[in-house]
């Protein structure tokens, strides 16, 4: 069982409390940062900072789907 660590807000930065020192080595969220480095980095230690969809993708395949139906919508109407 792993303990999650706090950090306390002060004036916008993060820091760790002293209660949670004991997990300053842990990776409460799986991230491979310690809690200490979210710390460091303003980050929070109990939410993974891992790399997020890129949604551009998504943007790219709707405008293909799109370009795709207009082709399709015109090349119909040409016969």
């Amino acid at each position: 069982m792993s303990v999650k660590a706090t950090p306390i807000t002060t004036n916008g930065t993060a820091r760790a409390s002293k209660l949670d020192e004991a997990d300053a080595s842990l990776d409460s969220d799986g991230d491979d940062l310690t809690n200490l480095e979210e710390c460091q980095e303003d980050t929070d230690p109990n939410v993974s900072e891992g790399e997020a969809f890129p949604l551009w993708i998504v943007g790219v395949a709707a405008l293909l789907i799109g370009i795709a139906d207009v082709v399709t919508l015109f090349w119909r109407r040409r016969k």
